[in-house]
């Protein structure tokens, strides 16, 4: 009976044994398997295998195009670049991400797109909020480059960091350009209407020192503000003419509607048609200034067809391309080439922000080619790379300079176009420190 128990036990042991050391190779397969796959050069900034470069975007993809039109310049731009070569005959890919113009969103792809993907930099955000929660929730301390955010905000311009990398100036020069016309103009008593969040607030906060430092005759009488992505103006419009019912429109004719000289709007490209169309219905003779964040497509335009367009403005602090007819006549071979071929075409109204991602994009293309070997491209040597150039060079366009705890600011530049009859706009005043 003895013997039969310990005959039983040694065969269960064998058989524990052998259960282990087969669970032991499966474990030990699992664990290569895994590390193969989950390292593959996808999570890396440079696949060496395929020779691509990875970079990350995270933008608003439902709620402005705007900000759609901006991601398909730099689409082109990066389909310019591997189609003619950039460094060894790597390509560059995109890696997109929508944020829907939120900005915890924003912060949540901006952290995928760094830690997991793990871009070589981060290029073409969207909007102030989203894109200094992105600078204090993601990159933090991060030593990783955030290039050409579609933003005038100033508060991370006062202090150099060479990471975060401009292709537009600040929106004091809107202010100026706004200044001037005002007083040229001889409106005295405007109203503000702005969006109620990082951007408008400091938008509006700015404008109201910016006018008290310079101690002009001009008075904010009133103002108004809107949710970020909201169809829900009334409000607004309330605030602004000290009314109750802000579509009745015989309630427009007192004595405060009248006082009221012109309207600066601090809004995204979504409520911009709805603000020039009802302002205009409200009072006809009334000056609206609305700056560059909105965008030049026509559709801002469509609710203008009956009404009054005289005195209407807008700020722009994006190159024009028509100076520029060597980097017109290559943004305009991409169209036709990407309309060649894709299904979703790029029509005929291009937005200034297309044009601004575009040239930002191939930027990117002429600092990897400093490169003497792609074994010297990460993070780092990519974003000092661009104060080692300085000047960069895109066609006829140069841009810079990037100075090292100084400037990175690659253009700074801005113009007040004002509508026409017709629906088109002329250049009335410009400003370039580029």
């Amino acid at each position: 009976m003895v013997g039969q128990i310990q005959k039983f036990f040694k065969q269960t042991n064998i058989k524990h044994m052998y259960l282990f050391i087969l669970l032991l190779i499966i474990m030990l397969a699992l664990m290569i398997v895994t590390n193969y796959f989950t390292k593959v050069d996808r999570f890396t900034e440079i696949d060496h295998n395929q020779k691509i470069i990875y970079f990350g975007q995270t933008c608003d993809l439902q709620n402005n195009q705007v900000s759609k039109d901006y991601s398909v310049g730099f689409q082109l731009a990066f389909q310019h670049i591997n189609r003619n070569g950039v460094l060894d005959g790597y390509k560059l890919k995109l890696i997109l991400l929508n944020d829907r113009y939120e900005t915890d969103l924003a912060i949540t792809n901006a952290k995928t797109l760094i830690e997991y993907y793990h871009v070589l930099a981060i290029i073409g955000t969207f909007g102030t909020p989203t894109t200094v929660g992105i600078f204090d929730e993601a990159i933090q301390t991060r030593k990783i480059a955030l290039i050409a955010p579609f933003t005038a905000g100033t508060s991370y311009r006062s202090v150099f960091n060479k990471y975060r990398i401009y292709m537009n100036t600040d929106f004091y020069i809107e202010f100026e350009l706004l200044l001037k016309s005002l007083m040229e103009n001889n409106f005295k008593n405007i109203s503000v209407i702005y969006q109620n969040d990082i951007y408008g607030n400091y938008f509006y906060n700015a404008l109201v020192d910016y006018f008290m430092e310079l101690n002009v005759d001009i008075n904010i009488i009133s103002s108004g503000h809107y949710e970020r992505n909201s169809d829900h103006l009334d409000e607004s419009i309330k605030s602004v003419f000290s009314i109750e019912t802000p579509y009745f429109f015989d309630n427009y004719k007192d004595e405060n509607t009248n006082n009221i000289d012109a309207v600066v709007l601090f809004t995204a490209e979504k409520e911009i048609s709805s603000y020039l169309g009802g302002l205009k219905r409200i009072k006809p003779d009334i000056a609206i200034y609305y700056n560059f964040f909105t965008g030049t497509r026509k559709t801002n335009l469509e609710y203008l067809d009956n009404e009054n367009t005289d005195n209407i403005y807008q700020s722009l602090i994006s190159l024009p391309i028509d100076k520029y007819p060597v980097l017109k006549g290559v943004l305009n071979d991409e169209i036709s080439l990407h309309n060649n071929d894709a299904s979703a075409k790029i029509d005929d109204d291009i937005n200034s922000s297309l044009i601004q991602g575009f040239y930002s994009g191939l930027m990117i293309g002429e600092v990897l080619k400093n490169f003497n070997d792609i074994s010297e491209v990460n993070r780092e040597s990519f974003t000092d790379m661009f104060y080692k150039m300085k000047m960069i060079d895109i066609y006829d366009l140069s841009v810079g300079p990037f100075e090292l705890n100084v400037n990175s600011e690659g253009v700074r530049h801005g113009e007040l176009n004002q509508l026409l009859p017709d629906l088109t706009f002329k250049t009335v005043k410009e400003i370039n420190k580029t």
